[in-house]
């Protein structure tokens, strides 16, 4: 279950985004990071907690924009835009599908946006796996 996240359980997100590093990250780069998406109505924070433990398992930081399409001046749609920024898995909870979990519950919130990742934090491979994943389990739909 996602929950938007990033003006509460700061701790929690904290932790959770340390893990979208490679090495060890100082808690001030962390803590501007997290300033960034609160300072930023295009930003979201989500928080996936797993429902069987009750404890947040996952993060993932998104970039909300739409795009319209206009003809003669006129503004005929507006479709939304996802690019997912980071995503983490607690590694205890890795390989149990928790990021699929993200990606999906993601979809529901959003079912009409394209949905990418960003090549900066290598979610490209990841987001286009679970779309494929996502795909096909709802093919019939």
């Amino acid at each position: 279950m996602l929950i938007r996240s990033k003006n509460k359980n700061e701790k929690i997100v904290l932790g959770l985004l340390s893990y979208t590093y490679d090495d060890n990250v100082k808690s001030e780069v962390l803590k501007e990071l997290l300033e960034t998406y609160r300072n930023d109505d295009k930003r979201e924070i989500y928080l996936y907690k797993d429902e069987a433990s009750g404890n947040y398992v996952g993060v993932m930081a998104v970039e909300h924009n739409q795009s319209s399409v206009t003809k003669n001046e006129e503004e005929l749609s507006i479709h939304d835009n996802i690019m997912i920024q980071r995503v983490a898995v607690i590694p205890s909870f890795r390989n149990e599908g928790i990021g699929y979990g993200l990606y999906s519950d993601l979809r529901e919130l959003y079912p009409d946006a394209t949905i990418i990742g960003t090549t900066t934090n290598e979610t490209v491979d990841l987001v286009s796996k679970w779309a494929q994943q996502y795909n096909d389990e709802h093919e019939n739909d």
